[in-house]
């Protein structure tokens, strides 16, 4: 299925706000590095199925 430019936009706001988020638990320290980086699903980020 192809996306539309409005989908995409959408998509890429959502990621870009997690990732701030993310961003700002870890640089407040409410979230160690360590935790963050044992939650990581690296067969999630590397699979290509959208």
């Amino acid at each position: 299925m192809i996306a539309t430019l409005g989908r995409f936009a959408r998509e890429q706001i959502v990621e870009l706000a997690a990732a701030a988020a993310a961003a700002a638990f870890l640089l407040s320290g409410r979230v160690t590095w360590e935790s963050a980086r044992a939650a990581i699903d690296v067969d999630l980020l590397l699979s290509s199925d959208a």
